[in-house]
């Protein structure tokens, strides 16, 4: 994990059991194996809000593409008329309905 071969903890257990004592080693491995642990789970529960997040995100985006319709009419701006307004004749779905 963090490069440390086999000697090298040995080294720093042995300086740590010096420097500590036998009566409180003990008891400050499970500190910092508490410690640890909760970085562990802190970090974890990190990711998957990260990951819940990019996923309504991502939710989020596909919905809105599957709605969007293309035309290859330009869309209208807030001075230009539409249909009627501009000339054009309503669509009649193919039907032409003769006067009588």
């Amino acid at each position: 994990m963090f490069g440390i071969g086999g000697s090298e903890l040995i080294v720093i257990l042995v300086i740590a059991l010096i420097v500590v004592g036998p009566q409180r080693l003990p008891e400050l491995a499970r500190t910092i194996g508490k410690v640890f642990g909760e970085f562990q789970k802190a970090t974890d529960d990190l990711k998957q809000e990260m990951d819940a997040a990019s996923n309504l995100k991502s939710g989020a985006d596909s919905s809105t593409n599957k709605g969007s319709k293309t035309t290859d009419e330009a869309p209208l701006s807030p001075g230009r008329p539409s249909g009627e307004e501009a000339g054009e004749k309503p669509a009649t779905d193919g039907i032409d309905k003769k006067a009588d």
